[in-house]
C-alpha cells in the first residue's frame, strides 16, 4: 500500500506519527507500506523505519478533516478516523523506533527533565508565549532543569537552554530522555506519545479525544468559555480575533496548567520537593 503524507489533509508531524502507527500495523498484519513525501516528512518516517518516495503514483489521499469527526459525533479519535479514511482495516500498532545512533546519544545528552514545545503551524491551538515561559520559571523554581525545543533559534527564549535546528531523530531521543514534555495540542506531543514520555497537550478550540490512542498524552482544557472545544466549528466567528488567537488558551493561565505538570512529573518518578500547588 502507498500512502500519500505530501498533500491532502493529513500531512502534520502528528499526522505523520499516525501514519506510522498505522503502517506499523500493516507490517505486523504481514503487508507493505510506503509513503510519498518529501523532506523532513521522509526524514521523520525514517526515525520510524518505514521507506518513503517522491513518486506519488497510486497513493492513496484523504481530504476529510477530523472536524468532520467532530461535527458527526464520530465515536473514533483521531489515529482512527485517520486509518478509516485511508481504508486501513488492520488493527494499528505502536511503531519502533530507529534512530540515528550519533543523534541519539547527543539527543540524549541535551535532554532536560522537561522538553516545551512552544510553537505551533496553526494560531488558534497556540498557547501564548509568554505563558509557556511562565511556566517553564515555575518549574524551573522547583529544581526541574526545562529546556525549549524549536525549530529556529527563538530570541524571546533565551532565558532557557534551548534545542533548535535539530534532526527529528536528536528531537527523539530528547524526548525519550525527558521526564515530561508540555506542548500545545500539536505534533510533538503525538510524538512524546508515541516515545513513551508523558506529555501534557494544552488544548483550546481542539477535543481531548484526538490523543484517545495515546494513554501517555494528558489534555489540559480549562473550559473557562462554553465554545471550548468548538474545533472550529459554526458557530466559530469567522474573521475575527479567533484566527488570531484562541480566547480559551488566553484564559487558561500557567498556575492552572502547573498542577497538572506537577502531577504528572510525579507518576513519572521524580521525588525531589516539587512544592505544594494549588
Amino acid at each position: 500500500m502507498k500512502i500519500d503524507a505530501e498533500t491532502g489533509w493529513f500531512k502534520g508531524v502528528g499526522d505523520i506519527v499516525c501514519y506510522a502507527w498505522i503502517g506499523q500495523g500493516i507490517r505486523e498484519a504481514g503487508g507493505d507500506v510506503t509513503f510519498y513525501c518529501n523532506g523532513w516528512r521522509q526524514e521523520l518516517f525514517g526515525l520510524f523505519g518505514f521507506n518513503s518516495t517522491t513518486d506519488p503514483t497510486g497513493a492513496v489521499v484523504t481530504h476529510e478533516g477530523y472536524e468532520t469527526a467532530v461535527q458527526n459525533k464520530s465515536p473514533l479519535n483521531y489515529l482512527e478516523w485517520i486509518a478509516e479514511k485511508l481504508g486501513v482495516n488492520v488493527a494499528p500498532r505502536r511503531p519502533k523506533l530507529n534512530m540515528i545512533p550519533m543523534d541519539r546519544e547527543l539527543g540524549r545528552r541535551a535532554s532536560a527533565n522537561v522538553l516545551i514545545f512552544p510553537h505551533c503551524v496553526w494560531p488558534p491551538r497556540t498557547w501564548p508565549k509568554s505563558y509557556f515561559i511562565e511556566l517553564a520559571y515555575m518549574l524551573q523554581q522547583r529544581g526541574l532543569t526545562v529546556k525549549m525545543v524549536t525549530e529556529e533559534r527563538d530570541y524571546e527564549l533565551l532565558s532557557f537552554h534551548g534545542i533548535y535546528k535539530k534532526s527529528w531523530h536528536f528531537i527523539a531521543a530528547a524526548i525519550q530522555w525527558a521526564d515530561l514534555v508540555i506542548g500545545n495540542d500539536s505534533g510533538p506531543a503525538h510524538l512524546a506519545g508515541t516515545i513513551g514520555t508523558r506529555a501534557l497537550a494544552i488544548h483550546g478550540p481542539t477535543q481531548e479525544r484526538i490523543y484517545g490512542y495515546l494513554p501517555e498524552v494528558t489534555s489540559y482544557r480549562k473550559k473557562a468559555l462554553p465554545c471550548a472545544g468548538c474545533h472550529c466549528l459554526p458557530p466559530f466567528p469567522k474573521g475575527t480575533a479567533c484566527n488570531i488567537g484562541c480566547g480559551e488558551l488566553y484564559r487558561t493561565f500557567p498556575e492552572d496548567v502547573l498542577p497538572a505538570a506537577i502531577g504528572m512529573l510525579r507518576k513519572a518518578g521524580k521525588q525531589e520537593d516539587l512544592g505544594k500547588v494549588a
